[in-house]
């Protein structure tokens, strides 16, 4: 009776499937509403207007990117989209089609085969269960297959088997076509946010350059993004001509976001990794997780998966987990209990392939009990065949959720998405780094949490949609709200910001736990971070620590903690855990301090940063406001001074504001030559400048001024200030002394030369000579060099190259490669010679007198001579 009925259930089944071949499944695709401008590492956001009649339930959405899901996920996801399907939960059923104890068969890239276990008695207990599955998959970048037991979209068994080969090596967002600094390698790691994806392992390493070997060990850490280590190796053969070095991890890799570190373990040793800022860093100095500020050049390439051969699936799984218990449970679950002598149990197990394969699976030994006998064993695998369940639907608006994810890089992308293959749409999508983050990124379950976004100044953003994850989502015109999350768990923010520029819209991964665990968290990485603090504060001179005491008060801060974690103590409910919990998030603590070098410039004051007016209230003198004046000014610094500022700048990183930038200078002012007149150094006086001493200064008209000594001066300061430091400060002489050049003024008609034809002709060619000689002498400078920031930097290439020993005719043929004109390069090395640059003088009392040539300390000779670099043998850049 009961093996008749597994019989009619069967052919029932097999009925339906074929039935429903006749069944004509289609979609109707209507239009979409996916936003244009995103932030990096977020996804897709919109929906699609579409309606469905008997779509099979697992049909894939794929994009242009990679991304696939399946129907059943969009529309388990949605809360709003309506509709119903065929089976009871939309679950697939399953029939056998055929039986045998192996079961070879080929499985083509990016397609599933569903086989399982078919029970048909009264079971009592499954004991264990294993089998062999056998590939002649060879090695490659991505995993070749996985084994989804339940067809419930969880990957239980996948390839572990590691390659002998690496893909192409990533250094995240660094470009090497930057101008880089090298950086002392210290026991304080630099990190790297980069993006890695599913591997058995990889290689990891730096751009790293031996200055002195020692005993020390140069090591790199990987870790994941909320700081766990996972692994880590030592660089060996460190070249002291610096090189990319790499060593090799074999800790299996998932596909996200990673921090790869390096660090000096010891002491004794010198040793540099370079790097640099940009807009848009992803690494920073220290523990991770933190908040970017630099870019090193640091990377990874992941190991090549190996060859599959055959896998050993045994009764534990690699997780941990009892494979019969699993089953057991599974029956339970789907069909009411273990009795499946009224209704045929099916065990689906889904194998998916990612690369042309032939599979075969055998020795399958399931043992168990069942009323009326134990330790039966199973060794017949079944073929099935899906029948997933139909979905209708009229037509609507199905969300994407965060199903569809982007690149973490910036970047401009035409967007594709299809439906079972089929095109439905294409749009242009922008990825940047707008600097857009949410705090806190942690919520007490049950209790209000206020979010605030923090938003970079620029944007004008008018409004703020916060959808929660949770099917709740609500929309404020200012940058905060509260909001409950009733469950614990992960879930993903997505802030949609209207700006000036577009919507932008950006993910973030909150983490709700108890009130409790909270605290616990946030106590100790409180310490933590104070402690790190103040770990880099005590490197600090008095002056930097003066500056960055402004932003953070650590003595209040480790105050409000040890109140903090008393009231912890006597806490006794969630409610009083909560209170605190929200003490502690709303004060600031500082993630980390770094230091940034920029290095040395040569400086000359640019003229937008002479104020003639302050001169003149400084040393009661009047000055002419002509273009003359500025070009005194500045090629009397030229002339006179060697002068050098060098910047660096400490970095405050927040998690709940953006950073907070110092920026520390140092100009070294010292006489190249005699100076007989007093000369000023002038400083504006913006927000946020701090000069360290500040009693020594005076101030008039909104500006800070010392008067220069004779001999070397030092002096520091810092500011808040963006943009040019050139725009602030100037050095100026008192005594601006011009020679202006009046107008050429013609020549008085002379009777002798209307007597006297030939007297006259002489007269008129010694006018003409005159007049020309005059204009070479005057103004043949001015028509050849109509800037003369190009003259300047063009003569001190000159002196600096003739310095170096550089032979004249490859001065000439530097100057002209690099674009000057033949007529320009004869007239620069005449008078840089001293030899005359105008016509001949064949009366000889044109000659100027002689003059000493300039010392000048010069910039390289490009069109820009504000901030030159030091240095011999520069070479024209126009």
């Amino acid at each position: 009776m009961k093996k008749g009925n597994g019989l009619v259930y069967l052919f029932g089944i097999v009925l339906v499937i074929f039935l429903a071949s006749f069944v004509s499944a289609t979609y109707n695709f209507s239009n979409h509403s996916i936003q244009s401008s995103y932030s990096k590492d977020s996804s897709i956001s919109g929906s699609i207007k579409i309606s469905f009649t008997n779509e099979p339930i697992n049909s894939l959405f794929t994009d242009s990117l990679g991304n696939s899901i399946e129907l059943r996920d969009l529309l388990f996801s949605s809360q709003s989209y309506s509709y119903t399907c065929a089976y009871t939960s939309c679950e697939s059923k399953f029939a056998s089609v055929a039986s045998g104890t192996s079961f070879p068969f080929s499985l083509p890239n990016e397609e599933s085969a569903f086989y399982g276990l078919v029970f048909d008695v009264n079971l009592e207990k499954i004991n264990s269960a294993s089998f062999e599955l056998v590939s002649d998959a060879s090695e490659s970048s991505e995993n070749q297959i996985s084994i989804d037991f339940f067809n419930d979209d969880e990957i239980d068994i996948k390839n572990t088997k590691v390659g002998s080969s690496f893909g192409d090596e990533n250094f995240g967002c660094f470009n090497s076509t930057q101008t880089t600094t090298e950086l002392t390698i210290t026991s304080t790691p630099y990190c790297q946010n980069i993006s890695l994806y599913e591997s058995p392992g990889l290689k990891m390493g730096a751009w790293v350059k031996k200055i002195v070997s020692g005993p020390n060990t140069i090591s790199m850490k990987l870790y994941k993004e909320d700081g766990t280590f996972v692994n880590g190796c030592a660089l060996t053969t460190i070249s002291s001509i610096g090189t990319e070095v790499f060593c090799n991890i074999d800790s299996p890799i998932e596909d996200k976001n990673y921090f790869v570190c390096i660090n000096s373990v010891g002491s004794g040793g010198d040793y540099k990794i370079r790097g640099f800022s940009q807009l848009n860093n992803c690494g920073f100095q220290g523990v991770p997780p933190k908040n970017p500020v630099y870019t090193y050049q640091i990377g990874v390439s992941e190991r090549n998966f190996g060859n599959v051969g055959t896998l050993q699936i045994s009764n534990t799984l690699p997780n941990g987990n009892n494979l019969s218990t699993m089953i057991e449970n599974y029956i339970v679950s789907k069909y009411g209990g273990k009795d499946c002598s009224t209704e045929t149990c099916f065990v689906p197990i889904k194998i998916t392939s990612s690369k042309n394969q032939s599979i075969t699976l055998r020795n399958l030994n399931v043992n168990y009990d069942f009323q009326g006998g134990s330790g039966v064993a199973m060794t017949s695998i079944h073929k099935f065949e899906e029948d997933p369940s139909n979905v209708n639907a009229s037509m609507g608006s199905l969300p994407l959720g965060s199903f569809f994810k982007l690149p973490n890089q910036e970047q401009n992308i035409t967007y594709g998405f299809n439906y079972k293959g089929n095109y439905l749409f294409q749009k242009s999508i922008s990825i940047k780094d707008y600097g857009i983050g949410v705090y806190p990124l942690k919520s007490a379950a049950g209790f209000p949490t206020n979010f605030k976004a923090i938003v970079p100044p620029g944007l004008n953003i008018s409004s703020y949609n916060w959808d929660f994850g949770d099917s709740i989502s609500t929309t404020t015109s200012i940058p905060s709200v509260k909001h409950t999350y009733q469950e614990k768990g992960n879930f993903t923010l997505v802030l949609k910001a209207s700006t000036s520029v577009g919507e932008i819209l950006t993910n973030f991964k909150i983490e709700v736990e108890s009130p409790k665990e909270i605290l616990d968290k946030e106590i100790k990485e409180s310490k933590t971070r104070i402690h790190e603090f103040e770990e880099k504060l005590i490197l600090l001179d008095s002056f930097e620590k003066i500056e960055v005491e402004k932003f953070v008060n650590v003595s209040f801060l480790k105050t409000e903690l040890e109140i903090i974690e008393f009231d912890y103590s006597l806490a006794t409910n969630d409610e009083e855990y909560a209170q605190i919990v929200s003490r502690i998030l709303n004060l600031s603590f500082p993630l980390s301090l770094e230091k940034i070098d920029s290095g040395q410039i040569f400086f000359i004051p640019t003229e937008e940063s002479i104020d003639l007016e302050v001169l003149s209230s400084i040393t009661g003198k009047t000055y002419n406001n002509s273009q003359s004046t500025y070009d005194y000014i500045r090629f009397w610094n030229v002339n006179k001074l060697d002068s050098d500022v060098s910047e660096k700048s400490l970095v405050i990183v927040w998690m709940e504001k953006p950073p907070s930038y110092i920026r520390f200078f140092e100009l070294s002012v010292s006489p190249s030559k005699t100076i007989d007149e007093d000369y000023y150094f002038i400083i504006k006086n913006v927000e946020g400048l701090s000069l360290e001493k500040e009693g020594q200064f005076e101030e008039v008209g909104g500006y800070n001024y010392i008067k220069l000594m004779s001999q070397n001066n030092k002096f520091r300061f810092s500011t808040t200030e963006t943009g040019p430091i050139s725009n602030l400060m100037f050095i100026s002489p008192s005594i601006i002394d011009i020679g202006e050049i009046g107008e050429i003024e013609e020549s008085k008609k002379d009777i002798l030369i209307i007597i006297l034809g030939i007297v006259g002709v002489l007269l008129i060619g010694l006018f003409v000579y005159f007049i020309l000689h005059r204009w070479y002498k005057v103004k043949y400078e001015r028509y050849l060099f109509p800037d003369k920031n190009h003259l300047y930097n063009a003569i001190f290439y000159i002196n600096n190259s003739v310095k170096s020993g550089m032979e004249e005719y490859e001065i000439r043929k530097n100057l002209l490669s690099a674009g000057w004109k033949g007529e320009q390069v004869s007239y620069l090395m005449k008078k840089y010679a001293g030899k005359p640059t105008g016509m001949v003088d064949i009366f000889g009392f044109m000659k100027d007198k002689p003059q000493n040539s300039p010392k000048q300390v010069p910039p390289k000779p490009g069109f820009n001579s504000e901030y030159q670099e030091r240095g011999k043998n520069t070479r024209f850049n126009k």
